[in-house]
């Protein structure tokens, strides 16, 4: 197996949650999009999120390099969309929905560390996510286990993390 497959397919199952709620509820994005002085409609998030979805697909379903080189290329996006909202202090980032936090120095690390990990997978690519369950031991389930659990964490760097580190900061 190659080590990267895990981190590559929790970056996508990530990817593919937040595009779900842009598809869904597109208002945060819109106003995290709009607050850096963009303007967007709900319309062209809802397309954003179904990119972001079908990206994060590809990645898991091929996991080759074109699949992983376009999620690197989506999270460097998205890293320098959060810089320019921490630089422009804009607010909330919007990839979450209401769960979203602020777009600051830990969402642009998260996004820019996601974004090499898949240029890294583009590299040498892992695989789609049926041929790396293959070579696995308990039909894949401890892998797939390990895969949400740092999918969940990333969601906790991206979400929680920012706010716990504002509450911390001294007034």
């Amino acid at each position: 197996m190659q080590p990267l497959a895990g981190p590559l397919f929790a970056a996508a199952a990530l990817a593919v949650v937040a595009g779900g709620i842009k598809l869904v509820r597109p208002r945060a994005a819109v106003a995290a999009i709009r607050a850096v002085g963009i303007p967007i409609s709900g319309l062209a998030v809802r397309a954003l999120g179904a990119v972001e979805i079908g990206v994060a697909l590809l990645a898991l379903v091929r996991g080759d390099a074109w699949g992983a080189g376009s999620l690197g290329a989506l999270y460097a996006g998205f890293a320098g969309f959060t810089a320019l909202g921490s630089h422009r202090r804009a607010g909330s980032c919007g990839c979450f929905g209401a769960a979203a936090a602020p777009a600051g120095g830990v969402h642009v690390a998260v996004n820019a560390a996601l974004a090499a990990l898949a240029a890294a997978a583009a590299w040498r690519p892992p695989g789609g996510l049926a041929a790396v369950l293959a070579g696995q031991p308990g039909a894949g389930v401890p892998f797939l286990m390990l895969t949400a659990l740092v999918a969940v964490l990333l969601y906790l760097l991206l979400t929680a993390a920012p706010r716990l580190l504002a509450e911390l900061r001294p007034a």
